[in-house]
This record gives structure tokens, C-alpha cells and sequence, in this order.
């Protein structure tokens, strides 16, 4: 009974030096982020980011609607053309990798701002973990 006791005093003691650990993290990440940009810079570049990542999640998106509007599940090519006709089969197939093609380059455009701004992902992340609850 008592070892149960421990092992939660020590389970509870951990959980409590994570959570400290994280806010410390934090600190230091703000700390430092204040070395290297301005708080408008920070401002800015977050906004940008943002952007970036709605352009990314639109394209995924509209990828997504590409494919539901064109593909039927299970149909082969040889089907496809005899359901569609070759010509619009083509344009749906040309159509998705349209879409294919603008959610690559908007993917690529938040990775290359991720790499060319670790500081900043590190500030992002941590205000993500910062800002969860109790019951989140």
C-alpha cells in the first residue's frame, strides 16, 4: 500500500516537473525570440505564417474536393473512359493534379518559412502547449 502511495506522490511530482519544465522551456523560447525579433517582427511574421498555412489548408482542401468530384471509387482507367469518355477523363485527371500541383507549392511554402524560422516555430509551439487547459 504504501509503494502504491509513493508511486503516485512520485507519478504526481514528476507530472508537476514536466508542466514546470514546459513553462521554463517557454520562457526561454519568449526570452530569446526577444533577442532576434522585435515584437512587430514577431507580429508580422506569425501573420504571415498564418497566411501561409490557410493557403496550405485551402489547397488540401480543394484536393480534396477534386478528387471526390472526379474519382469513383474502384473504377479502373479503361473504366473511367468508358463511363466519362476519354476527353473528360483526362480533364478530370488534369484537373486533380492542377490542384495537386498548387497544394505542393503551398506546402512547400510553409515548410521553407518553418526552416528559414525555427525560432519562431519554437514560439508557436510553445504558445500552442502554454495554451492548454486542464481538460484539454
Amino acid at each position: 500500500m504504501a509503494d502504491d502511495q509513493q508511486a503516485k506522490q512520485h507519478s504526481e511530482l514528476l507530472g508537476a516537473l514536466q508542466g514546470i519544465q514546459g513553462s521554463l522551456k517557454a520562457l526561454a523560447t519568449i526570452q530569446l525570440s526577444a533577442e532576434f525579433y522585435t515584437p512587430h517582427e514577431r507580429r508580422a511574421l506569425r501573420a504571415e505564417y498564418d497566411v501561409l498555412r490557410e493557403k496550405d489548408s485551402a489547397a488540401l482542401a480543394a484536393v480534396q474536393q477534386a478528387r471526390e468530384d472526379v474519382f469513383d471509387p474502384g473504377l479502373s482507367w479503361d473504366q473511367r473512359i468508358q463511363k466519362y469518355g476519354e476527353r473528360t477523363a483526362r480533364q478530370h485527371l488534369a484537373d486533380v493534379r492542377a490542384c495537386e500541383e498548387l497544394r505542393s507549392a503551398a506546402y512547400k511554402d510553409v515548410v521553407s518559412f518553418e526552416r528559414k524560422h525555427p525560432l519562431l516555430m519554437r514560439l508557436v509551439d510553445s504558445a500552442a502547449e502554454l495554451g492548454k487547459g486542464k481538460y484539454e
